[in-house]
């Protein structure tokens, strides 16, 4: 049995991981992909901004900001500069965005994975986790897959929830909680690209361009990518926020794009 189970070796899943092992707990990360960090590789147009210079509860798009102070409170700017500083990670700063200084997501990955392999964390990939329980009796957690079934003393979920349409399978972190009895709010995608149905789509793919995209009174500024299905780029991430919303409820939105 070990002492942490993680399931997910993303960044969130990698970075306890080194945290716990530091503590000297042992530890192992099940991922489900054949490589841990995958989906940093593409973050930031894979440069990877992997924080921001002001984090604030403000900033954040919900219904409960002292939910997301908590966490603030606990892990800031100071503390993300910190921690991937320890893992050789210099800061660039763009803006409020903070990048490694080598402007490629892939340092921040290698630096990660580096730094669970120096500290003997266990790794295994392609391993697709289904079930996840809690034995009272023991006091302990386990997780299963078709053919295994893995045991420790605390467990970190850290899959996540679905990147995209093909991605929605057992092996999420909503499904799984809600499995064990946690009362999950409905959620919906953010900071995404949009999917257009302009008819002009095919004509303007490749094309970016400094624009004003403008949402029922919310405007975001900056680069924006033409698509071959809709829109994309920092500007459209912002206002996806509630712009998805109407899309959830009425099956459109509508945006204004000023040149």
């Amino acid at each position: 049995m070990t002492d942490i189970l993680i399931i997910g070796g993303g960044a969130s899943g990698m970075a306890a991981a080194v945290r716990a092992a530091e503590k000297g707990a042992s530890v192992l990360i099940l991922e489900k992909k054949e490589m841990t960090g995958k989906k940093l590789l593409s973050t930031g147009n894979g440069r990877c901004n992997f924080s921001s210079a002001r984090l604030a509860a403000s900033d954040y798009d919900t219904e409960e900001p002292a939910f997301a102070e908590r966490f603030l409170s606990d892990f800031g700017t100071e503390d993300a500069l910190s921690f991937f500083g320890g893992l050789g990670i210099m800061a660039h700063r763009r803006g409020d965005g903070l990048y490694p200084m080598s402007m490629q997501a892939k340092t921040v990955r290698t630096l990660l994975a580096d730094r669970v392999k120096s500290l003997g964390v266990s790794v295994r990939t392609s391993i697709n986790v289904t079930e996840i329980g809690f034995d009272r009796e023991k006091g302990c957690f386990s997780a299963e897959t078709a053919s295994e079934r893995f045991t420790a003393r605390k467990l970190i979920l850290a899959c996540g929830t679905p990147a995209g349409v093909r991605d929605r399978d057992a092996y999420t972190a909503d499904r799984m909680l809600e499995r064990t009895g946690h009362r999950i709010r409905p959620l919906l995608p953010a900071l995404v690209p949009l999917t257009g149905h302009a008819g002009i789509e095919k004509l303007w793919d490749g094309i970016r361009h400094e624009c004003t995209v403008s949402y029922r009174g919310e405007q975001e500024a900056g680069e924006v990518q033409f698509t071959s299905f809709g829109l994309s780029g920092i500007p459209v991430f912002q206002i996806s926020i509630p712009a998805v919303r109407e899309i959830k409820g009425k099956g459109s939105a509508k945006l204004v794009i000023d040149f």
